[in-house]
């Protein structure tokens, strides 16, 4: 079960979400979700 959430981060930090989800091919929550499991793996 998926739980939604919201957290504030700066401008910049966006920009190079934005970009990089972009250059992959994916959206943005996509991106951030594939960055948090993998962080938390580690």
């Amino acid at each position: 079960m998926s739980e939604t959430i919201s957290l504030r981060l700066p401008r910049e930090t966006i920009k190079k979400l934005r970009e990089l989800a972009n250059k992959e091919g994916k959206d943005r929550s996509a991106l951030i979700r594939e960055i948090l499991e993998h962080g938390i793996k580690e």
